[in-house]
């Protein structure tokens, strides 16, 4: 049986240990990667266009060449040699990543994780928890190292 990751991450340089994981996990197992990012921002394309003075679809095509220039480039830095497939969606985290474990037929999942406290998670909520609760395979949670200040 061929093994597939869903690597659901945030295209900037704190998904590095998560980007990692991923890689060492598919060049244990023999698995492909799907990539996914939920780009919460493009959301707000409506906003940037009126600000800006320029068209929506236009702003829209931006920030998504933006999203994509970040993600190739976390792609060649960190999982280069792999079998990647990227994706990028629109909507509620969660709901989403779902959607894409259960088209792919992903037989893990990997997401990384803030760590935050009891009380942030009551006021901000907590994607990953809510990715542990519903996930329809096995869920790698990978922490955010922390810095000197954070220690």
């Amino acid at each position: 049986m061929a093994h597939s990751i869903l690597l659901a991450v945030r295209p900037d340089e704190r998904a590095t240990a998560t980007l990692e994981t991923a890689a060492w996990l598919a060049r244990d197992l023999g698995a492909s990667i799907t990539l996914l990012y939920v780009a919460v921002e493009l959301s707000t394309a409506p906003q940037v266009a009126n600000a800006t003075g320029i068209a929506e679809d236009a702003a829209r095509e931006r920030m998504l060449e933006e999203v994509m220039r970040q993600i190739e480039a976390l792609v060649r830095k960190r999982l280069a040699g792999l079998d990647i497939t990227v994706q990028v969606e629109e909507g509620d985290i969660v709901e989403r990543i779902m959607a894409v474990a259960a088209a792919t037929g992903a037989s893990l999942l990997v997401v990384g994780t803030h760590g935050r406290t009891a009380a942030s998670r009551l006021v901000l909520g907590d994607i990953t928890d809510d990715v542990l609760k519903a996930a329809p395979c096995p869920v790698v949670v990978v922490p955010r190292p922390r810095g000197p200040s954070e220690a």
